[in-house]
């Protein structure tokens, strides 16, 4: 937050104090720092091993109790991350936003105008070898573009295209890939055809095509909860009813052995996080997203014999 704002005159001054709670004055703007508190009140050693902030916008809020005077500013910066337990070795981290500029146009960023500013919704990725148990993985995790057809027609264009820029990054990966994230993208998502005529392609099937083992279609859990719906509940989190209706967050795994030509998975323990209310008066919800938080039995590479165990979760913030 800033007060007095100054957005509205070219926003010299970007906002940077975090937004604080009315009653208790604690932070509670930063989520990651909250998260990262959170973790290390139960005892458990995290770290950040990987970052990339993604859109970062600053606007004037509506703010009754400031008019006809000033004005605040607002400043929203998302990011996606990788935490890792301390004791995990951490190599080779890779963070990027999404590009793939043709000419003046840049069909993996979504532009719009918000209050009269042009924003770039940056979004992307970040990517780790994680040593567990003496196996390295490749760990990655994204947050894609929505699909938002009523939003904007080419929005599954940019959220397609995202997808296939980082599925091309990795196409050559010799480690075992661990893909968590928001995707944005259900299995039920259509491919659609454009003028041209251009196959418009959905991440999820986009990721099924390359290989890649969605872990909750393997799981030895999934008759507790056999859609596994983790969108969305309202942004405001004020339903009190869940109604989370459709999967768009995953965990996906590719893991060739290196003479198969498709990904092996060992038995999937996996269960939904924060779909359960609060128990609170408001918010109701932890997120409009539920997490997947997941166990994996991984065949260690050219060892089908061996496996290596994994815990990892996926989510919207």
């Amino acid at each position: 937050m800033q007060t007095p704002g100054d957005s509205l005159s070219s926003n010299p001054t970007p906002a940077t104090d975090i937004l604080k709670h009315p009653d208790t004055g604690e932070p509670i703007g930063d989520y990651l720092a909250i998260l990262l508190d959170a973790l290390a009140a139960r005892g458990l050693d995290y770290k950040v091993v990987a970052l990339i902030q993604d859109v970062d916008v600053e606007l004037p809020p509506f703010n009754p109790s400031n008019l006809p005077g000033i004005l605040d500013d607002a400043r929203l910066t998302d990011r996606d991350v990788i935490l890792a337990r301390g004791h995990v070795v951490i190599a080779n981290t890779t963070s990027a936003n999404y590009s793939c500029p043709v000419g003046d146009a840049d069909p993996c960023v979504f532009q719009v105008s918000v209050g009269g500013v042009s924003v770039n919704f940056l979004r992307g990725f970040v990517a780790v070898d994680a040593t567990v148990r003496g196996e390295i993985y490749r760990f990655v995790n994204t947050h894609l573009e929505v699909r938002g057809e009523d939003l904007a027609p080419t929005l599954p264009v940019i959220q397609a295209a995202q997808a296939q820029q980082l599925i091309e990054l990795l196409r050559d990966e010799a480690l075992p890939i661990i893909l968590v994230g928001d995707f944005n993208s259900s299995p039920q998502d259509p491919i659609t055809v454009l003028p041209g005529p251009i196959l418009v392609i959905p991440p999820y099937q986009q990721l099924i095509a390359a290989h890649y083992q969605d872990v909750w279609n393997t799981n030895i859990l999934k008759l507790r909860n056999p859609e596994g719906f983790t969108c969305c509940q309202l942004a405001d989190l004020t339903n009190t009813t869940s109604i989370l209706n459709e999967r768009i967050d995953f965990i996906v795994v590719r893991n060739d052995l290196g003479f198969l030509p498709f990904s092996i998975v060992g038995p999937v323990f996996a269960v939904l996080v924060g779909n359960k209310p609060l128990g609170l008066a408001q918010p109701n919800w932890a997120s409009d997203h539920a997490g997947v938080a997941a166990t994996l039995f991984l065949p260690a590479r050219g060892q089908t014999h061996e496996q290596n165990h994994l815990s990892m979760v996926s989510g919207d913030r």
